[in-house]
């Protein structure tokens, strides 16, 4: 698993990475449903009112992608 943050971190072409990634087997996180849930534990809302999609913070390569 590798984290997109510390891909972020580390100062390199964060979408030439995320391209390998893919290339090799590896998959993005499924990210959870977006909320529609309004109120003091929901989600921060666009004006709009639909939650913002994110990229996901996490890629999950297959066993071997890194041999």
């Amino acid at each position: 698993m590798i984290e997109r943050a510390v891909i972020m971190a580390a100062g390199t072409d964060v979408d030439a990475v995320i391209t390998w990634i893919l290339a090799h087997g590896g998959k993005p996180e499924v990210a959870p449903e977006l909320s529609t849930r309004r109120g003091l534990h929901g989600p921060r809302l666009q004006t709009d009112g639909a939650s913002a999609a994110r990229p996901p913070s996490r890629f999950v390569l297959p066993p071997g992608a890194l041999d």
